[in-house]
């Protein structure tokens, strides 16, 4: 695509933003702007052909989803919604990477580099944090290292915050120690606002919270989740979970060296998966981490097969509705202050999503609307997501356009989630065939095994019975026939006597078992 066009995709973006007078546009695109008991989003109203419209899409999404190696992607009616969407398509289809991976990783930075303070406000409880966590699903190879360049390099960074970028993790304890530092404080200045030049010659050294934005990124999730559940006591999973929600993170120790407590803090984290190394995360859907990520795939059949043109290398997103509004003259993370004094605009979110967000609380927790455990937290991520997407937009209220936008965001997650816990079925499924192969082959050798044996007891059971038989000429009765045997013969004996009759090395007079005819083997 030529600069131009990259321009007017640009202008096209900020006019839909914006109207005449600089006000933000808060445009529906529902027919109706009800709540339904059986969601969490709006309902919308079928009109003439929308039923064979969308029986045509569900097949065209089919045949996506299995040529991505049946993992569904975002729809096409998405990336058209607005115009930066289309131009982050275009953006990694330049690079050749999956534009579901890239629009994933750019929420997931986009979450991490924003004030701390800028929370949204939804009338219920506290503010929400817009912390995000996204898990790339593909084969090595596939592009999610990929995605996560183009993401960084190719859409500018908030340039009002301090972002750890680019950040591993190892254990829930790493996470919260990636916001921790060490400051030197006059001595006597217990209360740790100070920080400076030495005064009297003598300092001393603690560990406070010096950082409030954070993006992690993982090639790889195998070995973290490994750990979760293989390593007894391990703290990443409740420390996740915790982050996600954006509650304090950290540990109490014995020693003021070790102890972390983090709060106020923006959180963006990528991991890649596998589908097979997925599992151990999809395994610990019991404690709700599983839900706490959004899902995507790493390969993107829509990719066109010729090389787009090139287009600009970065694309400035419009930060100014977001700058952080210091307190007392101080800067975030800077001066002599180690917590933040000042703050950043409240995202609200429209009064009908409000209303809704209400209704469906009020439903949940008074026991009218009963909800599956994998939409237990399907209400915040589409807060989250919403609220991520009225940013992009230049905006600091949620409008219904953001959250049906969510809603499609929510759904593809869903499905692509929902794909892996099939695939984790049938993984399961194939594991117990084989290990119902191998049991029945081990009990069919141990039955062979036992035959052979069986049958080698029985014919030397004949023998026995047959030879002694031989050395009573006068005949063997019945009573004594059976004392013939022993105890290690025993249980062969009825089919012994029957199988030296029919070879004719016995045979039955007079209540007496005398030599047969045939004359026995040397």
């Amino acid at each position: 695509m030529a600069d131009t066009e990259n321009d007017h995709l640009r202008a096209d973006w900020t006019n839909t933003r914006h109207d005449n007078q600089g006000e933000t546009e808060a445009r529906s695109i529902l027919p109706a702007q009800t709540s339904t008991a059986e969601g969490y989003g709006f309902e919308d109203v079928d009109g003439p052909g929308e039923e064979v419209a969308r029986a045509n899409q569900a097949e065209r999404e089919e045949a996506e989803r299995l040529a991505n190696g049946g993992l569904p992607i975002l729809p096409e009616q998405f990336w058209q919604a607005r115009s930066y969407l289309a131009l982050i398509r275009e953006i990694a289809h330049n690079r050749a990477a999956s534009a579901d991976a890239v629009f994933y990783n750019l929420l997931a930075r986009l979450a991490a580099s924003i004030p701390p303070t800028a929370k949204v406000e939804t009338g219920m409880g506290t503010p929400a944090s817009l912390n995000l966590m996204v898990a790339v699903v593909g084969l090595s190879g596939t592009g999610k290292s990929t995605a996560a360049d183009v993401a960084r390099s190719r859409l500018a960074p908030n340039p009002h915050v301090q972002l750890a970028d680019n950040l591993p993790l190892g254990s829930g304890e790493g996470l919260a120690e990636a916001y921790m530092g060490e400051i030197d404080l006059n001595e006597g200045d217990d209360d740790g606002s100070k920080r400076g030049p030495v005064k009297r010659g003598r300092s001393k050294v603690i560990r406070v919270q010096d950082k409030h934005n954070a993006f992690f990124y993982l090639d790889e999730g195998e070995a973290l989740f490994k750990v979760m559940h293989e390593r007894q006591g391990s703290t990443l999973g409740p420390t996740l979970r915790t982050a996600w929600s954006g509650g304090t993170i950290g540990s109490q120790n014995a020693t003021k060296e070790r102890t972390r407590k983090v709060e106020d803090y923006c959180l963006g984290l990528v991991i890649g998966f596998q589908k097979q190394t997925a599992l151990p995360l999809l395994a610990d859907h019991v404690a709700g981490t599983p839900q706490r990520f959004l899902w995507c795939s790493s390969i993107d059949p829509t990719i066109p097969a010729d090389k787009p043109g090139d287009i600009a290398d970065v694309i400035d997103w419009d930060w100014s509705s977001l700058v952080y509004q210091p307190g007392d003259g101080q800067t975030p993370g800077g001066g002599r202050e180690v917590r933040l004094v000042g703050g950043a605009p409240t995202i609200t979110c429209a009064e009908e999503i409000r209303r809704h967000l209400w209704q469906q609380h009020h439903g949940k927790v008074t026991g009218q609307i009963e909800v599956e455990e994998q939409d237990s937290h399907k209400p915040l991520m589409l807060i989250k997501v919403s609220g991520l997407l009225a940013i992009l937009d230049g905006r600091t209220e949620i409008n219904p356009d953001d959250w049906q936008l969510a809603e499609q965001v929510w759904e593809h997650s869903s499905a692509v989630r929902d794909s892996l816990l099939q695939y984790s079925l049938e993984v399961a499924q194939a594991e117990n065939r084989k290990w119902l192969d191998r049991t029945r082959q081990t009990e069919t050798v141990k039955f062979e095994v036992q035959n052979e044996h069986a049958a080698k007891l029985l014919d030397q059971a004949v023998g026995v019975f047959a030879r002694k038989v031989a050395t009573r000429p006068d005949g063997l009765s019945r009573r004594l026939a059976k004392d013939a045997f022993g105890s290690r013969y025993r249980e062969y004996r009825e089919e012994a006597i029957e199988a030296a009759i029919d070879a004719g090395w016995v045979v039955e007079q007079g209540g007496k078992y005398l030599p047969g005819p045939t004359p026995l083997p040397d």
